[in-house]
């Protein structure tokens, strides 16, 4: 869901405030982060060829990205962090689910598919509030399940 606390949990499992957070949807778009010895971050494309997993979501030969509008809206961060064995780990921050007609830069129920088949670890996060309605987030629950 949007605004459950996805970004904020990134931050202090990161003991660091990388991800900006409020009590709104201010995730848009897909944050990956990693370590790295330095703070960078890097969009689009070099963000793709940064890591090797990703490389699916853009065809070189045909120059076309796998769900249009995503490549503009995907950032891989670097981020110095010795917290909580984060050098063994890739977070992966995603804009919350919206019922409604709210629209996404991107087909996100395709990408958030795509990213959960090549994930390890999927944390799902509700509304602590109550203020969201959760029936889009709880379909997709449903279809990663029925998947497995």
């Amino acid at each position: 869901n949007h605004s459950a606390g996805k970004s904020s949990f990134m931050n202090w499992y990161l003991e660091k405030d990388v991800q900006k957070t409020k009590v709104a949807i201010e995730t848009i778009e897909i944050n990956i982060l990693m370590q790295g010895q330095e703070e960078s971050e890097f969009n689009g494309y070099n963000a793709i060829q940064m890591l090797p997993s990703l490389k699916g979501l853009y065809d070189k030969e045909k120059k076309q990205e796998r769900f249009p509008g995503l490549l503009e809206n995907i950032f891989l961060k670097s981020v110095n962090s010795d917290a909580k064995d984060f050098k063994d780990l890739i977070l992966i921050d995603t804009p919350g689910l919206a019922d409604g007609d709210l629209m996404y830069k991107f087909d996100i129920d395709s990408t958030l598919m795509w990213f959960a088949d090549r994930c390890d670890l999927i944390l799902v996060f509700f509304d602590p509030n109550g203020q969201a309605l959760c029936k889009r987030t709880t379909e997709l629950i449903a279809k990663l399940h029925e998947k497995n």
